[in-house]
């Protein structure tokens, strides 16, 4: 699969192993680099979502739409915020991720997050 980047910033963290120390721990820095080879090496979303230990969820209010993958474990809070993209790069409408995940090629990284802080 594909992989793009909200910005710059996102990208050098799940990129660049250094980068990705400096702000998170070695444990998560590293797990991170992983989840973003599996990503890389998927052939569509399928493919994510029934991996059981990434506990592939849907999130809601301002961030409806877009979906989430654990970086560490449940309890460490990472995650991975994701939005999957069409094969020209837009956003799906309506986002039935049932309906589309078979055909879900480009994934957008939205953020590294720590959902607990």
């Amino acid at each position: 699969m594909d992989i793009v980047y909200k910005d710059a910033k996102t990208e050098k963290i799940c990129k660049n192993l250094k980068e990705a120390k400096k702000k998170f721990n070695r444990d998560i820095a590293e797990k991170l680099m992983s989840r973003i080879n599996l990503l890389q090496s998927a052939s569509n979303f399928k493919d994510i979502i029934t991996l059981p230990f990434l506990n592939f969820h849907k999130l809601q209010g301002n961030l409806k739409d877009k979906f989430a993958i654990d970086i560490g474990s449940r309890r460490s809070g990472y995650r991975l915020i994701l939005e999957p993209l069409d094969i020209n790069g837009n956003k799906f409408k309506p986002c039935d991720i049932d309906k589309i995940m078979d055909s879900v090629k480009i994934i957008l990284i939205l953020e590294v997050s720590n959902h607990y802080e």
